[in-house]
């Protein structure tokens, strides 16, 4: 039956082929793009395979559990009246007996050959919807909007990646669901998990990235300071600005601050102030 019998491959998209619980044939459900979810999905009874994390049939349920998870979310939250928060209202939104064929109109067995348990399906469906991944397409257009402005002021190089940061970490579409899930559940073990993955992940994309800029604009750290150490606080204030009402631009001001605090001139090893930062150019290039 196409890509539900074997292994899909990640990074394209894939036929999602399922027996309907109503009619009994085969059926296409689309075209899912698979992902690789080894180590965020972790709790399936098969590693590899149809029933593991990247079979398309087991992406396509994770998929479907996480739209059913943020419509819950979003009703229950804007209902006015208090919100249980334990964890028996995740298991009333996703219910692991019922949601294939209540939902899915696919045999219950679709689930229970790929999670023995009710926790082990509900720490999934978490793990799946707090995945770093799914800010990739946004992160690979950050990346890429940075490199292009390298050559014009640095501090408005910073105010630009700043803003365009906090604008994507308050876009409802992309992230309101993690947002709820952490406000919801913050002491989950799926929930504690995702944050430090979330972190790990930032720090990937945006480590090289910083490594690029300070070389353009002529810049080093002081001795004793790695990137990892510099990049971090960078992340942090743009996620504290985006969580947090007031002010547009606190971020970048900041930031400007902290990289003035810690890098120095290649050249010539002399400390910049935040407003030379604000107005650094790259230093022109001598030709070999």
């Amino acid at each position: 039956m196409g890509s539900a019998e074997g292994m899909g491959s990640t990074g394209g998209a894939e036929k999602v082929w399922v027996t309907g619980r109503t009619t009994g044939v085969p059926e296409c459900r689309g075209d899912i793009v698979l992902t690789d979810l080894r180590g965020v999905v972790t709790h399936t009874l098969a590693d590899d395979g149809p029933n593991g994390p990247n079979g398309p049939v087991t992406q396509y349920i994770l998929a479907a559990a996480e739209k059913r998870l943020y419509n819950g979310l979003r009703n229950a939250l804007g209902g006015g009246d208090g919100l249980d928060r334990d964890a028996a209202l995740l298991s009333r939104m996703v219910p692991l007996e019922t949601f294939g064929p209540d939902v899915l109109d696919i045999s219950r067995n679709n689930l229970r050959r790929r999670w023995a348990t009710s926790t082990d399906w509900l720490d999934d469906v978490i793990a799946y919807s707090l995945r770093p991944g799914r800010a990739d397409s946004h992160a690979r257009a950050a990346v890429a909007r940075a490199s292009a402005m390298i050559g014009g002021p640095l501090g408005r190089l910073i105010d630009a990646v700043a803003a365009g940061e906090v604008e994507a970490e308050r876009d409802p579409g992309r992230f309101a669901l993690a947002e709820m899930i952490r406000m919801v559940w913050p002491e989950h073990p799926a929930v504690r998990r995702s944050q430090a993955t979330h972190d790990e992940y930032a720090m990937r994309w945006w480590v090289p990235v910083y490594e690029h800029i300070l070389d353009a604009y002529g810049l080093r750290l002081l001795p004793g300071l790695d990137m990892d150490d510099f990049a971090w606080p960078l992340l942090a204030l743009v996620d504290h600005e985006a969580r947090t009402p007031g002010p547009a631009g606190r971020s970048a001001l900041t930031i400007r601050v902290l990289i003035a605090g810690g890098v120095a001139d290649r050249r010539t090893g002399a400390r910049l102030t935040p407003e030379e930062i604000a107005v650094r150019l790259p230093p022109a290039r001598v030709p070999d």
